[in-house]
């Protein structure tokens, strides 16, 4: 069976125009893009398929957020999290997924969690068990002891911990490499340096060693995954550029040899923006950490100064948010692309970068609106090219197709299958 939505205006991100005329699109069962042209042809061409109104909406392909984390839900501190069970953590990563969806983010990339927790969401979506976006997932991050993600970070040495992924050798890293792939992740990440809500370092400290990333960037290829890293400072953003990462998040210092490393290499850049902004305009006050706090006011100028540097030198980049960090909610990734505009980029380059630049870097048939691409479609009720704002206020006539699935509005609880004929 074929399902045409028809009465719509196409916001195509691949040719940077907004189709005036009245546009329509067909998928088949698989939720796989058939055709997509002017309305009366299309209506021509498949009199039997089932016919969804657009009701004169915008339709431009799925938002893709390249850095989240279900596990973690916004709060000031870690301390918030520290009380609850794998169990409870993994129900709340289920409802973040949930509201990721509805608010027309129709792929992820969980950047870590620990547990297997982003592997069970994943798969829990997969098997139809629960509703949520497209995922490619990573582990629990690679860190050095002491670096950004050792979890016995700020507490004294008789205080153990489980679930971390400390590696301080090759062969460390090479083993951690083959149990999280055995385990089921799409993607290694390591911590190349220092972070902003960690205990005990900065930002401009390096992490791992280049040997350390580069024997389990070894393993990944091996089994045809990718891998991303963490990486703000100078030295560990360079390291893991020379290890062959696919990916640097964050980039606060990036130098110019870095910049050229990654336009040869062909390696995206995430910038997250929103989670550097979220803990400076909430501060300390809020309940986060002073110490954090001024890590993000000292880097932001840099951070900015470099995604302006790196995409002017022509660097790809892809969205990401890394929503789950302080007032840095699910549901709320849109405001990514508010925050590239701010910093001087145009309606199409930050579409670009969270559409076509995220299925790249996701390896997800999605971001294009044409046959042989998932229907992954946002339903707007403004044009986001003459007002961006849409894109991040809710409106009840916002509508969500995730592989040819209708998800209700933002206000609603539960999906609607593509049978009811109305938009």
């Amino acid at each position: 069976m074929d399902y045409l939505l028809y009465n719509i205006r196409l916001v195509d991100v691949a040719q940077r125009q907004v189709r005036v005329e009245p546009w329509a699109l067909v998928w088949d069962q698989d939720g796989i893009i058939r055709d997509s042209g002017p309305e009366q042809v299309v209506l021509l061409r498949y009199p039997r398929a089932t016919r969804l109104d657009g009701k004169n909406s915008y339709v431009l392909p799925g938002l893709i957020d390249c850095h989240v984390h279900f596990s973690a839900a916004g709060h000031p501190s870690k301390w918030d999290d520290l009380t609850l069970s794998v169990p409870e953590m993994t129900a709340r990563a289920l409802v973040h997924a949930k509201r990721t969806l509805y608010a027309g983010i129709t792929s992820v990339r969980d950047a870590g969690s620990p547990f297997g927790i982003g592997v069970g969401v994943r798969r829990a979506i997969e098997h139809g068990w629960h509703v949520g976006p497209h995922m490619r997932v990573a582990g629990t991050p690679f860190s050095i002891t002491g670096g950004h993600a050792d979890p016995a970070n700020g507490f004294p040495p008789h205080i153990h911990w489980q679930g971390g992924a400390v590696v301080d050798s090759p062969d460390d890293a090479r083993r951690e490499a083959r149990r999280q792939l055995r385990d089921g992740v799409d993607v290694l990440k390591f911590m190349a340096s220092g972070g902003v809500m960690s205990t005990g370092d900065k930002s401009t400290e390096r992490g791992l060693l280049v040997e350390e990333m580069a024997a389990a960037v070894a393993e990944a290829k091996n089994r045809g995954k990718k891998t991303m890293a963490h990486a703000q400072a100078q030295e560990g953003i360079e390291n893991a550029l020379k290890a062959g990462v696919d990916s640097i998040e964050h980039g606060f210092y990036l130098s110019d040899w870095a910049i050229e490393e990654m336009i040869k290499r062909d390696v995206t850049l995430v910038a997250t923006l929103t989670a550097v902004q979220q803990i400076i305009d909430h501060g300390v006050e809020s309940g986060i950490a002073p110490d954090s706090v001024e890590k993000a006011k000292v880097a932001q100028e840099a951070h900015q100064n470099s995604l302006l540097r790196a995409f002017r030198a022509g660097v790809r980049f892809a969205m990401g948010t890394d929503a789950g960090t302080p007032f840095n909610y699910h549901g709320d990734n849109a405001q990514e692309i508010r925050h590239l505009l701010d910093l001087g980029l145009n309606i199409w380059d930050a579409l670009e970068a969270a559409t076509i630049h995220g299925a790249e870097l996701l390896d997800i048939p999605s971001g294009l609106i044409a046959p042989g691409y998932l229907a992954d479609l946002i339903l707007l009720p403004d044009n986001p090219i003459d007002h961006p704002p849409t894109l991040w206020t809710t409106s009840e006539r916002r509508q969500v197709i995730k592989q040819g699935q209708l998800v209700k509005r933002l206000d609603s609880v539960d999906p609607v299958e593509p049978k009811e004929a109305t938009v």
